[in-house]
């Protein structure tokens, strides 16, 4: 695949969906997962590998019984193939008014019936101790 710069219609609708996803997340709402493909998969080096939307709103579940924060994503670059994509952006958990949880998302997106969903998402925290 020749991945390139994304027109500006896929890169507003790529950096939407991270934006649905990440509120939806947030609200324990189990649509989340509806941002990813039927099989679609979450990578996380905290919490592990959950492949399939049930297993994704199950680990959205457990996750929002142990946590309350919020989600974000910045500086985000996006690069398209026909209806392929890759999305990667940094991101940040707040908890209260402190950062909890600092990485980055290295995602895989197809098109499907004319909407972009990730296939693969990886999100990897960083290891450095904040300062």
């Amino acid at each position: 695949m020749a991945f390139g710069p994304a027109s500006m219609q896929d890169s507003f609708e790529i950096i939407n969906l991270a934006v649905e996803y990440n509120v939806a997340y947030d609200a324990g709402d189990p649509r989340f997962a509806e941002t990813f493909t039927e099989d679609g998969v979450f990578d996380s080096s905290l919490n592990g590998i959950f492949e399939g939307r049930k297993a994704l709103v199950d680990f959205q579940q457990d996750f929002g019984k142990r946590y309350s924060g919020r989600h974000f994503t910045a500086n985000h670059v996006v690069t398209t193939d026909g209806d392929h994509a890759r999305h990667e952006a940094y991101f940040y958990f707040l908890v209260g008014s402190k950062i909890a949880t600092v990485g980055a998302y290295q995602d895989e997106l197809v098109r499907v019936d004319g909407q972009w969903k990730f296939k693969r998402r990886v999100f990897r925290h960083d290891e450095k101790k904040q300062q």
